[in-house]
């Protein structure tokens, strides 16, 4: 497998005594972007749009990007199959918990659910 290096911040000074910063085009992975995705694009790209889930195929695994040959996810760059199965658990669980907040609120939209459950 290979892990491309971080780059380095450019913008800061070669003299400077504060610690290294670096480049990164995306949230950092604690805010759970990386399930969700950073923009409204991909947030939908990988929501069901219906009582507040999220897509996964009925064999239970998420859905195939044909064109980059992995799944759908939100940062297809950082892709590995562990990651893969991370991520297909937390989208199975992200979508159990809508079904018992369905039950719990019934007078919920989708995106009420889906804001709730994340």
């Amino acid at each position: 497998m290979k892990v491309d290096k971080t780059l380095a911040d450019q913008s800061r000074s070669a003299n400077s005594s504060n610690p290294p910063t670096f480049i990164n085009t995306e949230t950092h992975w604690w805010d759970a972007s990386q399930i969700y995705g950073s923009n409204q694009e991909t947030i939908d790209k990988l929501r069901s749009h219906i009582n507040g889930k999220m897509r996964i195929e009925a064999d239970g695994f998420l859905p195939y990007d044909r064109e980059l040959g992995i799944d759908l996810v939100a940062f297809p760059g950082t892709w590995w199959f562990g990651l893969s199965m991370l991520h297909t658990l937390f989208v199975q669980e992200h979508n159990s918990i809508c079904d018992h907040l369905k039950q719990a609120y019934p007078q919920w939209d989708d995106d009420q659910l889906f804001s709730h459950a994340g």
